[in-house]
């Protein structure tokens, strides 16, 4: 779950950058 948090992390400030356009799953 630990990685899990971590890569939740990381979308997150790559969404905010506005990297992603497409819903992750």
């Amino acid at each position: 779950e630990e990685d899990l948090h971590l890569e939740n992390a990381y979308y997150s400030e790559m969404m905010d950058a506005g990297f992603f356009d497409s819903d992750w799953e």
